[in-house]
């Protein structure tokens, strides 16, 4: 297992999204933020990076664990041929408009403007919540690596996610097609890459270094309850609490962060008693922002795709803050 995918792999998923290709749908608020907000910069190198038909491989050549800088460096230092292919393959299924011209060039001006949108997706959409990312994506490794140690390799892959199997040595993924293919291990190994971005089908990579591991970045996020643990800003709550006072909007996000936990321990950590948490939960529901499930005696709560909303409605102003959009971020302009 990897801890997980760096800005530049983050970047590149984040494009999957403004093209319109959303993890869990229309349950995702933030990523219709992400497409309002995209540039036409942006927007036109999203059409390159789309998952579902055959995107710019460029994860086979940058190191994904590096920073945003060494990565473009290391995008900019790719052979003009190995560059000049990929760019042919991707072009082959399907067509760009016109005003998308300048990034798709095999030169290495467009190569440059290609990494300005890149560098714009990380600042705009990865770079203001990494440590956010960063922790979410470290306890899910650590998880999965639990599991993995506990000897049976293929439930952890299959709760890793549902399109994984593994049967010595062959590794099979379902893709966004659905169709099912497999790969056998030829000896390098294969690691394992959490994402935070990237769309609900897994993709696999071939580094340049064929004695390095094959890697699989997989979409780390499941539920709703793990969209608002990677995009909500604990500091941007200040809108929900207006809207449904503060303790409320304390309960609303515990139960986002800690679900179906019973009610003493989310009335204990938001520091209420639990009748009055029992009362503010009872609104909660009633207005539809949290379920409520009884198991036996235990009456616990998850989160709705109206309560995620709510948390997640105040978090715009963060990706139009983040940068300005009438600039390119700069970029390293070492040449290859």
């Amino acid at each position: 297992m990897q801890p997980g995918a760096g800005p530049f792999a983050e970047a590149l998923f984040s494009f999957d999204v403004v093209s319109h290709r959303s993890h869990m749908g229309e349950l995702n608020p933030w990523s219709r933020q992400m497409r309002a907000s995209a540039s036409d910069l942006v927007r036109c190198a999203a059409a390159l990076f789309t998952m579902h038909k055959t995107p710019l491989d460029l994860l086979s050549y940058v190191d994904p664990s590096e920073n945003i800088a060494v990565a473009i460096d290391q995008m900019l230092s790719i052979p003009d041929p190995v560059y000049r292919d990929e760019l042919r393959l991707v072009l082959a299924a399907r067509s760009l408009p016109p005003r998308c011209a300048p990034l798709i060039g095999t030169d290495l001006r467009s190569r440059r403007r290609l990494a300005e949108a890149i560098s714009e997706a990380a600042t705009r959409f990865v770079l203001p919540k990494q440590q956010r990312i960063q922790s979410f994506l470290a306890t899910t490794s650590a998880t999965a690596t639990g599991r993995a140690r506990s000897g049976d390799i293929d439930r952890m892959l299959t709760r890793l996610h549902p399109s994984i199997r593994w049967q010595s040595p062959w590794l099979t993924i379902s893709t966004s097609d659905r169709v099912p293919r497999s790969y056998v291990s030829d000896g390098g190994g294969i690691t394992f890459v959490p994402s935070a971005l990237m769309s609900d089908q897994p993709i696999l990579v071939r580094q340049l270094d064929h004695s390095r591991p094959w890697l699989v970045f997989y979409s780390a996020v499941n539920d709703l309850a793990d969209l608002v643990r990677v995009h909500m800003d604990p500091n941007g709550l200040d809108a929900a609490a207006r809207l449904m006072g503060q303790s409320r909007s304390d309960l609303l996000m515990t139960v986002a962060e800690r679900p179906g936990r019973p009610v003493k321990e989310l009335a204990a950590r938001v520091g209420i008693s639990v009748a009055a948490a029992s009362e503010h939960l009872a609104v909660l529901r009633h207005a539809g922002l949290i379920e409520g499930r009884r198991d036996g005696k235990s009456h616990s709560h998850v989160l709705t795709p109206v309560g995620a909303s709510v948390l997640l409605a105040g978090q715009e102003s963060t990706l139009h803050s983040s940068g300005d959009p009438g600039s390119s971020p700069r970029t390293s302009t070492t040449a290859g």
